[in-house]
């Protein structure tokens, strides 16, 4: 496909040195073909990925095995799957780091301010 689009793109030049209307506007018609076929080709990868990155596993199972893991390594999760279940509040860590790139954020513009 890049291939072919850079193809359109020498021909757009030829046909600007040569000032050829006609083949000009083939050419324009062509390379407008081409990146409605690239746009067609990137919702297709775009829909394929969302559909297999979405998770299908029923969330007790995925949580069960990570207990079992967790288990089998002398892991404590049971309070941290708890607190992180779908529509909970957020996690302390992620507000700390939130805090944190705030706090930076702020120190940033005032050493801009100060120099």
């Amino acid at each position: 496909m890049s291939k072919d689009l850079g193809r359109v793109t020498q021909a757009i030049g030829g046909a600007l040195k040569k000032m050829d209307l006609e083949e000009l506007a083939k050419v324009m018609d062509k390379f407008e073909g081409q990146f409605e076929d690239l746009d067609v080709h990137a919702s297709v990868m775009e829909n394929a990925m969302g559909s297999a990155m979405s998770s299908t596993a029923p969330v007790d199972q995925i949580e069960a095995l990570i207990k079992q893991v967790a288990d089998e390594n002398g892991m404590e999760v049971q309070a941290q799957l708890d607190a992180a279940r779908a529509g909970s509040a957020p996690l302390p860590v992620a507000e700390e780091q939130a805090a944190t790139s705030r706090e930076d954020d702020l120190e940033k513009r005032l050493r801009a301010i100060r120099n």
